[in-house]
This record gives structure tokens, sequence and C-alpha cells, in this order.
């Protein structure tokens, strides 16, 4: 989580720096989406890193595709609750939960219904929610009184 923790710190810095300095909610909602685009490829470039040597030490040659797809759904899992973790530190703590549980069910519900796809599943659900979690905390970020 070290990575997580200094991505959404940095973030946190950044929004509460530039709530003071602006001059309009306009620029403040577009220097957030910066800074929370920033947070978010940051914290991606080190999940990816570490996905890939996930893939290259556990495999004992050319990764099978499963494997692939598997450790993207960790990824995206991950994402998710880095984007939950945002939203908690502004104050959403249900709506963190409800996505992740809403994630969690619908991963649960296609992966009973289609065993042999679970890890497809398992990335496309999660992979979904993180976008779904990102668009939400976009909005919120932008509002300069959460960052007060």
């Amino acid at each position: 989580m070290g990575a997580a923790e200094l991505q959404l710190e940095r973030l946190m810095h950044r929004t509460h720096l530039d709530v003071q300095t602006v001059a309009s909610p306009e620029e403040f909602a577009r220097l957030s989406g910066r800074a929370l685009a920033a947070a978010t490829g940051g914290y991606l470039a080190v999940v990816s890193i570490l996905s890939v040597l996930a893939i290259a030490l556990g495999s004992g040659g050319w990764p099978q595709t499963e494997q692939v797809v598997l450790v993207a759904g960790y990824a995206a899992l991950a994402a998710c609750f880095f984007i939950a973790l945002t939203l908690v530190a502004i104050g959403r703590v249900l709506v963190a939960g409800s996505c992740m549980v809403a994630a969690l069910s619908g991963y649960l519900l296609l992966a009973l219904t289609h065993p042999l796809a679970a890890a497809f599943a398992y990335a496309a659900t999660f992979g979904a929610m993180f976008l779904v979690l990102l668009s939400i905390a976009a909005v919120r970020l932008r509002n300069p009184f959460v960052h007060l």
C-alpha cells in the first residue's frame, strides 16, 4: 500500500495548495482533474510494473492467456482500491464501499454463472468498476469545499 498512500498524499497536498492559490472554481476543477490523473497514473505505473514482473516471474515460460488476464484483473482491483482510498480521504466512505460491494457482487455473479471465464470476469468487473470509481472521484474532487 505504500505506493497508494504516497500518491494519495501527493494528490491531497497538490489540491490543498491549488484551492488556496487559484482564482476561479473552473481553474480549480481543471487543476484537480490534472492532479487526480497524475496520482492515478503514478499508481497505475507502479501496479503495471509489478504486474509485468509477477507474470514474468510466475510463468515458467511464455505466460498463458488466463494468467495475463488474471494479473490484469488484480491490477484493476488494486486501481479500484486506490480510487476508493481517495474517496474515503474526502469523506465519501459510503460511495466507495458501495461501489466495491457492487463490483464484488458482479464478479461473483459472473464467476458463478460462467466458471470457465472466472479470470475474464474478474478483469472485466474490476476494470469497469475502476472506471466508475474514477469518474465519481473526478466529479467529487472538482468541488473546492472538499479540500478545505
